[in-house]
């Protein structure tokens, strides 16, 4: 009888992705910090999209970041 392993149980684990991420959103703090006042600002009285510009903002920013590190990473 042989066991059938999932192969990403055979994979190491990286946690590369998420130091990308990390690494991007710190980049983004000026966008972070505009995010975080909206939500501290809005929070007791907080509806779907109050503050989905600073969001988007934020949110391009990090993509962006993300892009920028794994295109460097790939030369």
């Amino acid at each position: 009888m042989s066991s059938a392993t999932p192969v990403a149980a055979t994979r190491p684990r990286t946690l590369a992705p998420l130091k990308q991420v990390a690494q991007a959103v710190g980049q983004c703090h000026a966008q972070a910090q505009a995010y975080g006042q909206c939500m501290l600002q809005h929070y007791q009285e907080m509806e779907r999209d109050r503050c989905a510009a600073e969001f988007r903002a934020f949110k391009a920013c990090v993509q962006t970041q993300v892009r920028g590190v794994y295109c460097n990473r790939r030369r």
